[in-house]
Parts: C-alpha cells; structure tokens; sequence
C-alpha cells in the first residue's frame, strides 16, 4: 500500500493526511507541498513510476491527488495501466 499526501503551500501541514493514511496501512507514503494544479509534482511522477499490478494507491480525498477532474482522471488512467489502483479514505 502507497499513500499519497499533497497540501498547496509550505504553511499548510501534511500530518493530518499521513496519520490517516499511516492508520490505513500504507507502508510508503510520497507527499509534497505543491498546488493541485501544477502538474510538475515530482514525488507524484515518482509514485506512478514505481507502480506495479497489485498494488494500491491511498489517497485522503480525491483533491488531494488533483484538483482538476481531467487530470484526476489522467492520473487513474496511469495507475489503472499499470495495473494498481486508487483508493480515497473518504
């Protein structure tokens, strides 16, 4: 299991997301302070690179992965490729 983590500014906190996410089990969790918007998210590229079938991508809500629902449906798209998936925790 993988968690994904992402607040839009370096004032805003992340422990919020990693403790649920560590409370569902993931055992890596890839987190960055970046907009939703912007596509450059480097630990985001470096999760979907690193997916293999099987494996499983937790995320808090879903505009925590994208805040655009073409780009949320983009990156299911590479997750589902590679034969992993995607779950939000609420």
């Amino acid at each position: 299991k993988y968690g994904y983590a992402r607040v839009s500014t370096e004032a805003q906190d992340l422990t919020a997301q990693i403790d649920r996410l560590q409370t569902a089990g993931c055992q890596r969790i890839f987190f960055e302070k970046r907009s939703g918007k912007d596509a450059n998210r480097p630990q985001l590229k470096r999760l979907l690179r690193g997916l293999r079938p099987g494996d499983v991508v937790y995320a808090v809500v879903s505009d925590r992965v994208a805040r655009d629902p073409f780009d949320l449906l983009s990156i299911l798209r590479t997750v589902t490729a590679a034969g992993a998936g995607l779950r939000l925790l609420d």
